[in-house]
């Protein structure tokens, strides 16, 4: 019998080490951007704004970590804390605090069954399901891209130059790569890059970096 590719030790490693990169991710966009663009509402998108994909992502990742502490992950549970959809300072210090306190619970066994509870209808049908820490983990990871590539299209939309890699599920990356060669895979970031940013907007404009 072979073993698998991460033992339990290295999974939690892995997903551990993925939320934090997930956080520094989202840090590293609110580092390129004015103040004004975080609560920029983006015609293109339904007037969505950068802080309500970052607020999201915070009461996800508050909602899991309260969960864990508690035994039972209540999704309905959000903080729902305007503040951090309007201050780009506050959801930086909030995912800051949030690496800090992956990193307290790096001793936990993420195999432990937990209860998860959300409302499942607009009538306010409550489901309640077994599931495990480290299955919630992978769930908070991919939520995160979810919302990352949202704003990464927004960022984009606005005029932003960023990481072609941001909100891009690993997987695909991995397939790209595999499949396309340098070139091609160039080729094909250029082209996302082209059709996400349009010639003309009132958006915020980007800052330019200090030299």
């Amino acid at each position: 019998m072979t073993e698998s590719a991460n033992s339990p030790s290295d999974q939690h490693i892995v997903l551990l080490g993925r939320i934090c990169e997930l956080c520094y991710d989202g840090i590293t966009c609110l580092d390129r951007v004015p103040f004004e663009a975080y609560y920029y509402e983006n015609k293109e998108f339904e007037d969505a704004t950068l802080g309500q994909h970052y607020s999201s992502i915070c009461d996800r990742i508050y909602c899991l970590l309260d969960g864990i502490n508690h035994g039972t992950i209540h999704y309905d549970h959000r903080k729902r804390n305007k503040k951090l959809e309007r201050d780009l300072n506050a959801c930086r210090t909030f995912l800051n605090n949030v690496i800090h306190n992956v990193q307290k619970i790096v001793n936990i066994d993420i195999t432990s069954p937990i209860i998860i509870k959300e409302t499942m209808t607009i009538n306010g049908d409550e489901c309640t399901v077994h599931s495990t820490i480290e299955r919630e983990l992978v769930e908070c990871c991919n939520y995160m891209v979810h919302h990352l590539a949202f704003i990464r299209l927004i960022l984009f939309s606005m005029g932003f130059a960023l990481d072609d890699m941001l909100g891009i599920a690993p997987a695909s990356v991995i397939y790209h790569r595999s499949k396309l060669a340098p070139q091609q895979l160039d080729e094909l970031l250029e082209y996302n890059r082209r059709i996400h940013t349009p010639s003309t907007n009132h958006a915020p404009q980007p800052q330019t970096a200090d030299v």
